[in-house]
């Protein structure tokens, strides 16, 4: 793996340790959902994370228009897909394509607003 051994046993440790306190101080994760590396064989992956989109991002409204802190639309301004808060809560989906339909939907309906608003200004 190209690893220090020492840092990795170290982290393995960690892991280890906290899964049998029931408590991960390092990281916060579930320890319910942690699975003890005691006994090989393992294996090593190469995994490259990347950016999907936020989570947690601007608040909209039905339209998809961007709110500000009072609950008041910003002018001309929509969020769609995954840069819309509220819909996916504290997690990211975590399968491919799973988010395409408020993606594709909240798109939609950013558009119908933006040409009424634009007809309307007109």
């Amino acid at each position: 793996m190209g690893v220090d051994a020492i840092n990795l046993q170290k982290s393995v440790d960690q892991y280890n340790e906290a899964k049998k306190k029931g408590e991960d101080e390092l990281f916060f994760s579930d320890t319910k959902r942690m699975i003890p590396v005691e006994q090989g064989p393992f294996y090593a992956i190469k995994f490259i994370a990347r950016n999907l989109g936020t989570l947690g991002g601007a608040t909209i409204d039905e339209k998809m228009r961007a709110l500000k802190p009072d609950g008041e639309p910003v002018g001309n301004l929509y969020i769609a897909g995954a840069d819309a808060s509220g819909m996916y809560g504290k997690a990211y989906v975590d399968f491919e394509g799973g988010t395409l339909g408020f993606a594709y939907i909240s798109g939609r309906l950013a558009g119908i607003d933006a040409a009424e608003t634009a007809k309307e200004s007109n």
